[in-house]
């Protein structure tokens, strides 16, 4: 018999969480962006729950994803203070 030990192996988790049970930050990004470009609107709570993220890292996703709409794509992301929510601008 063979005295080696086995590594332990770590749980397996999906590739859009984290190690800490939050959702990884590039799966989140995308998830809001394509949300954003399929006219959704997305509010800061529903983000904070949904992707197990704090209010101020929800804030710079949102300002990582406004510079780029911005540069890349011509769009204008705008917050709406009645219905406290992000969306893209109409033209």
């Amino acid at each position: 018999m063979n005295n080696v030990k086995r590594a332990r192996r770590t749980p397996r988790r999906k590739p859009s969480q984290a190690a800490n049970g939050r959702t990884a930050k590039p799966y989140a990004v995308l998830c809001m962006y394509d949300a954003l470009l399929g006219g959704e609107y997305l509010t800061v709570a529903d983000g904070c729950i949904k992707f197990g993220i704090s209010v101020p890292t929800f804030r710079r996703y949102i300002a990582a994803l406004k510079k780029h709409l911005g540069e890349c794509c011509g769009l204008r992301l705008r917050y709406d203070r009645a219905g406290k929510a992000y969306g893209i601008a109409e033209r």
